[in-house]
C-alpha cells in the first residue's frame, strides 16, 4: 500500500530514549508541576501541626454546645491511644503541637484561598497561552508560587490570618496559569499517539508532591525547623527549577537547538501543526461550538468531580487520618503519602498500556478515553463510600488500602478526560483548557464548603456525609463522559485558517487510497 510505504518512511523516535528532547521537556514540566502542587497542597499536612488543636477544640465546643455530643477518651480503643491524644471540653483531640489558634472557618478559608486566586487568571491564561509564550507563562507561575511560599510563614506568624489568606490568593494567580500553559506545550511537543503518556508524566508531579512531599512535611514538623521550614524548602526548590527551565526549554520543537534530526523529523511529520505564528492571531475563537459541544462539556463535568477528589485527598486526607484514625504525626505523613506512591506506578503503567493499544490499532482514541474515565470514577466513588463504613483506628491499614485503591482509580483519569481535553481542538487547546480549569477550580471550592457545613468535631459520621456527596457526583460524571466523551479532533478543532490551507487528514488518506486503486489497475 502506498499509504503504508509513506508511513514507513517516517522515522520512529522513541519517547523514552535518553536523548529524547520531548521527554526532557515533559520531565521538566513534571518537576515544575511538582513544585506548584507541593507549594499549593502542603498546607493540608502543615495545617495539622500549625494549629493548636486543643485550643481550637475548646472554642469549637463552646460555640457548638450540643448535649447529644459527648465524647470520652475511654471510648477510643487502647491500641489507638497515644501521648498526643487528650480530651478537652468533651471533645477528643489529637494534638500535633501547633501554636496558632485558627478556627475551623479560618482553616477552610486558607485551604480554598489559592482556588479563589486562580479564578482571576484562568481564562486570560488560556487566551495568552494560545497567542504568546506558554514557556514564560509557566515560568511566571512558579516564580509567583516560590515568592508566596517563602513569605507565608512570616505573614502567618507575625500578621493576621487575613493577610496570610491574601498571600495564598496571590499564590493562586499562578495556579491559573499552570494547566493552560502546560497543555499548550504538550500539544506542541507531543503527537496524539503519545499524549496519554505525556499527560501522565506531566501530572505525576502531583503524585510526587504527595508521595515524597508529605513525608518531608511530617519530618519538618517533627524537627526543630517545625512547619515554617517546609515553606522555605519549597520556595528554594521552585527557584532552582525556574533557573533550569529558563535555560533549557523552548516553546516548540522547531526552536530547540539540542535535538536529533530523527526526532525533529518525527515530530514535524506527526504533530498537527496548526499553531503557526502567522495564523494563531487570526483565529476567531468558536465560542458557540465550544459551549455546545458535548465532548467538551463532558470534560467540564469530569474535571469538576476529579478536582473535588484532588482537594479532598490533598487538603483533608491528613486531617481525616488525624481525627478518625488517631495517627501520630510521622505515621500520618507516611499513610497520607502511600496513595500517591501507588498512583505514580499505576498512572504510568496504565497510560503506556493505553497508548500501546492505540498505536497498534486495537482500540480507538475515543474508547481509550472512555474506558479510562469510567474505571477512574467508579473506582474512586466506590472506595470513598467504603472508607466511611470500614475506617477503624484499630486496623488503619484497611483504610490505607482503600485510599490506595482510590489512587489507582484516580491515576487512570489522566488517560480519560484529560487526554480527551488535549485531543479535541488543537487550535484552541489553551482557551478550552482555561475554561475546563475554571470549572475545575469551582469544583475545588466544594470540599472546603462541605467541610465547613458538616465537620464540627471530626467524627467519622461527619466525614461520611462529605465523602458520600463527592463519590455520588464522581460516579455520575463518569457515566456522562462514557456517553458523550470523545478522544478525536472535532471538525472545528484545527481552526478555520488551517482548514482552508490544509486538507483534513482523512481527505488526504482517502485521496491516497484512490491513487492506490488507480495504480493497481
Amino acid at each position: 500500500m502506498v499509504l503504508e510505504r509513506m508511513e514507513s518512511e517516517t522515522p520512529k523516535s522513541n519517547l523514552f530514549h535518553p536523548n529524547s528532547r520531548r521527554l526532557h521537556v515533559m520531565l521538566l514540566l513534571m518537576f515544575g508541576f511538582f513544585c506548584a502542587s507541593y507549594m499549593r497542597s502542603n498546607i493540608g499536612m502543615t495545617m495539622t501541626c500549625i494549629v493548636n488543636s486543643t485550643a481550637v477544640a475548646i472554642e469549637t465546643a463552646k460555640s457548638h454546645e450540643d448535649p447529644s455530643k459527648s465524647f470520652n477518651s475511654s471510648l477510643i480503643p487502647e491500641q489507638c491511644q497515644h501521648e498526643g491524644i487528650e480530651e478537652e471540653g468533651g471533645v477528643i483531640v489529637n494534638d500535633y503541637g501547633g501554636t496558632l489558634v485558627w478556627s475551623q472557618s479560618v482553616q477552610n478559608r486558607l485551604f480554598a484561598a489559592t482556588f479563589w486566586g486562580s479564578l482571576f487568571t484562568i481564562i486570560p491564561a488560556g487566551y495568552f497561552a494560545d497567542r504568546t509564550s506558554a514557556k514564560n507563562l509557566f515560568l511566571f507561575s512558579i516564580i509567583n508560587y516560590s515568592i508566596c511560599s517563602i513569605l507565608f510563614p512570616l505573614l502567618a506568624i507575625h500578621t493576621s490570618p487575613w493577610i496570610a489568606f491574601a498571600s495564598r490568593v496571590i499564590m493562586g494567580f499562578g495556579e491559573g496559569l499552570i494547566v493552560p500553559a502546560a497543555n499548550k506545550l504538550i500539544t506542541r511537543w507531543v503527537p496524539n499517539q503519545e499524549k496519554s503518556t505525556a499527560a501522565s508524566i506531566f501530572t505525576m508531579g502531583n503524585q510526587f508532591a504527595g508521595g515524597i512531599g508529605i513525608p518531608i512535611v511530617a519530618g519538618f514538623c517533627a524537627s526543630r525547623f517545625r512547619w515554617p521550614g517546609v515553606y522555605y524548602f519549597c520556595g528554594g526548590v521552585g527557584i532552582i527549577w525556574c533557573i533550569i527551565w529558563s535555560l533549557v526549554v523552548t516553546n516548540a520543537p522547531e526552536k530547540a537547538k539540542a535535538m536529533s534530526t530523527k526526532e525533529r523529523t518525527f515530530l514535524r511529520e506527526n504533530i498537527d501543526n496548526v499553531q503557526k505564528s502567522s495564523l494563531r492571531k487570526e483565529h476567531k475563537i468558536p465560542w458557540g461550538k465550544i459551549f455546545t459541544s458535548l465532548p467538551v462539556i463532558s470534560c467540564f463535568v469530569s474535571i469538576f468531580g476529579v478536582n473535588m477528589v484532588v482537594v479532598l485527598l490533598q487538603a483533608y486526607q491528613p486531617t481525616f487520618m488525624k481525627e478518625v484514625l488517631y495517627l501520630k504525626l510521622v505515621d500520618n505523613g507516611l499513610y497520607s503519602a502511600a496513595p500517591y506512591i501507588v498512583q505514580i506506578v499505576s498512572k504510568l503503567t496504565w497510560s503506556i498500556s493505553i497508548d500501546h493499544l492505540k498505536a497498534t490499532g486495537k482500540i480507538s482514541n475515543t474508547w481509550a478515553c472512555k474506558i479510562s474515565q469510567i474505571f477512574a470514577t467508579v473506582t474512586i466513588g466506590t472506595f470513598l463510600i467504603l472508607i466511611t463504613h470500614f475506617a477503624d483506628c484499630t486496623r488503619p491499614e484497611i483504610t490505607l488500602l482503600m485510599f490506595c485503591a482510590i489512587g489507582i482509580g484516580f491515576s487512570t483519569a489522566i488517560s480519560g478526560f484529560y487526554t480527551s481535553l488535549l485531543s479535541l481542538a488543537p487550535a484552541y487547546v489553551g482557551i478550552i483548557s482555561s475554561l475546563c480549569q475554571f470549572v475545575g477550580v469551582v469544583g475545588m471550592l466544594v470540599p472546603p464548603f462541605l467541610v465547613s457545613q458538616f465537620r464540627i468535631y471530626g467524627t467519622l459520621e461527619e466525614w461520611q456525609k462529605i465523602f458520600y456527596i463527592v463519590s455520588i457526583y464522581t460516579i455520575l460524571s463518569g457515566i456522562f463522559f462514557l456517553i458523550f466523551g470523545k478522544g478525536e479532533v472535532l471538525p472545528w478543532g484545527r481552526g478555520e485558517q488551517s482548514e482552508k490551507l490544509n486538507p483534513k487528514k482523512e481527505e488526504i488518506e482517502e485521496n491516497v487510497q484512490k491513487l492506490e486503486i488507480t495504480l493497481e489497475q
